[in-house]
């Protein structure tokens, strides 16, 4: 079954509510050093995954060889350098990973999200709006594999777009849930024009 870019973001939406938190939340940007953290875990657990699987993978090929003293010989020390050559490949990519967020700047902004409005505040000034003039520009989301994660919205706001996600505000995901859920029991239209 093909799903149109309606169905999409209504099942986006719905993911989005099923992880908000309660209301009164605050999200708040993520500062140099936290986004940094935040980049060196996901390098180091996308590293350390694939250097398992192809742990496993040699080890079973390994397990299966006929002979395993004479093919030892052979296999032993091509396993010792494919290892080697993946941990250098890892760093590399986790280098050009962090050197992308390297120009990361904190931009100090606040998001509260309240019973009645949504307040966006920011060295730049303050944008309180209503949920009835609260419209997310896009819903965001991916997938991986034939399965969908929601990762949060972009707000329109009198202080540029906030993208309130994780990658960039601490509690972002479920903050941007707890917009959509209360927009929801308002029965404001939810799907970006």
């Amino acid at each position: 079954m093909i799903f149109s870019k309606a169905h999409k973001d209504d099942y986006d939406r719905r993911m989005g509510i099923r992880g908000a938190a309660p209301i009164p939340c605050v999200a708040r940007s993520l500062t140099e050093g936290e986004a940094r953290s935040f980049e060196h875990r996901r390098a180091m657990t996308m590293a350390l995954s694939l250097l398992l699987a192809l742990s496993v993978f040699l080890g079973m090929m390994w397990l299966t060889a006929r002979s395993a003293r004479d093919e030892w010989a052979m296999i032993g020390p091509t396993i010792g350098y494919v290892l080697a050559g993946f941990a250098v490949l890892g760093v590399l990519v986790t280098g050009v990973r962090l050197r992308k967020r390297r120009g990361y700047r904190d931009p100090r902004a606040r998001v509260e999200i309240g019973e009645v409005e949504v307040v966006v505040t920011s060295p730049a000034g303050r944008d309180a709006r209503t949920y009835s003039a609260l419209a997310p520009i896009e819903l965001l989301s991916g997938s991986s594999e034939g399965s969908r994660y929601f990762i949060g919205i972009v707000l329109d706001t009198r202080l540029g777009p906030i993208r309130l996600e994780d990658y960039s505000y601490n509690q972002g995901k479920a903050a941007a849930g707890a917009i959509l859920k209360r927009m929801d029991a308002l029965g404001l239209p939810l799907v970006p024009a």
